[in-house]
Formats: structure tokens, C-alpha cells, sequence
């Protein structure tokens, strides 16, 4: 039986929000050093009543059992190099297959049993897959065809207009960043950001 606290314990997050039909979203935080945090996102996808989570995100007990009310999650996908903290806890709990690229080990549990690359088809219908080829660490994004479109990415292409479990974040030039707690609710800042940082460690 699944002993839940043998995993990394669930981090404030949102409701499961549906933002398209058959496409929820799960607005979440990361715990990026000591009493500091950031945003997060995880998509889930429901296909025949099957449920595949792209970049997942423990879920409280609440919104655990809305997720199992949607349907059985039966695929995990990893499309980022350090957002995997999660993979295992979802992949044990629902004995779900797990997609990622082979060298995407920084979080080295679970082992893919879906090993991403050009050839694969991914268990949801209209979608594309990209995968970075020149860049250090592996990196993937997956684009859902319908509803106009839907570009799924991870730290490549950032697109922030919710700091609502950020710090906040100054910089002194390149070199120095600190980060600051804050009483702030919400910053919104509507701006698509390169990602600067990735592309540096990426070797871009």
C-alpha cells in the first residue's frame, strides 16, 4: 500500500480549473531554497476518460480525490529537466506510465517506460512534440492542436501574468539575485519572457 509520506508533501496550489474542454489546469508552487517559493503549472489532459498529467504537481487530499473524480490518470509526462519532483508519487500512486527523455536526471525516479523522442506517439490525441536537441540538459514542449492551440512548455518559454506564490525577485546586473518575501498577493506582469536563465545553462 502507497505510504503518501514517503513522498514530498503537497506545496499550496489552486484548484483543478478547466480552461478548455478536456484540458484542466493546476496552478501550483515549487520550493526553490529556505522559506523561498515559486510558480508552477500542471496540465491535465482527459482523452476516452483517461487522464495524462504533463509536469505534475502533488495535489492535497481534496483536490486528489476532484482529480480521481475526472477520470484514471494514466500517464505521466515530464517535459522539463527540473520539474520532476512529483513524477514518482503520481507514477506509483496510479501505476501510471511514465514519459520523459532518457537523459532527464535530475530527479533519476522514476526510470521512463515511455522514453520520449521523435518517433513516439504521445497518448493525446492533436498534439506535436518538440524536443531540444543542442542543449545541455533535456528539455521538451507539446503543442495541443485544438481550441485554437494550447503551447505547453516548462522553463524554456515562460509566460508570467500570476506571482501569486512568488517572491519577489531582485537582480543586481547579471551576476547576483536575491529573493525577498512578500505580503503581495498577485503581481500581474503580462510578458513572455526568454528564459534567460535556461538558455545560459542550456549552453544556447
Amino acid at each position: 500500500m502507497l505510504d503518501p509520506s514517503k513522498y514530498p508533501a503537497a506545496l499550496p496550489h489552486e484548484s483543478i480549473e478547466q480552461i478548455f474542454p478536456e484540458v484542466f489546469l493546476v496552478h501550483g508552487s515549487a520550493r526553490v531554497g529556505p522559506g523561498m517559493r515559486m510558480n508552477r503549472n500542471m496540465i491535465i489532459v482527459r482523452h476516452n476518460g483517461a487522464l495524462t498529467a504533463i509536469s505534475p504537481v502533488r495535489l492535497d487530499a481534496a483536490a486528489e480525490s476532484e482529480l480521481d473524480r475526472l477520470g484514471k490518470l494514466t500517464n505521466v509526462i515530464r517535459i522539463g529537466y527540473y520539474h520532476g519532483v512529483d513524477d514518482r508519487y503520481y507514477v506509483d500512486r496510479y501505476g501510471a506510465e511514465f514519459w520523459c527523455q532518457t537523459r532527464s536526471d535530475y530527479y533519476p525516479e522514476p526510470q521512463p517506460t515511455r522514453p520520449l523522442d521523435e518517433n513516439i506517439v504521445l497518448p493525446i490525441e492533436s498534439t506535436e512534440l518538440f524536443l531540444f536537441k543542442e542543449t545541455r540538459f533535456p528539455e521538451a514542449a507539446i503543442l495541443l492542436t485544438v481550441h485554437g492551440g494550447l503551447l505547453i512548455t516548462c522553463d524554456s518559454l515562460q509566460h508570467w501574468t500570476d506571482w501569486s506564490y512568488c517572491h519577489v525577485v531582485v537582480q543586481d546586473g547579471d551576476k547576483n539575485v536575491w529573493l525577498f518575501p512578500t505580503d503581495v498577493d498577485r503581481f500581474i506582469l503580462a510578458e513572455v519572457h526568454d528564459a534567460k536563465r535556461w538558455l545560459v545553462e542550456a549552453g544556447l
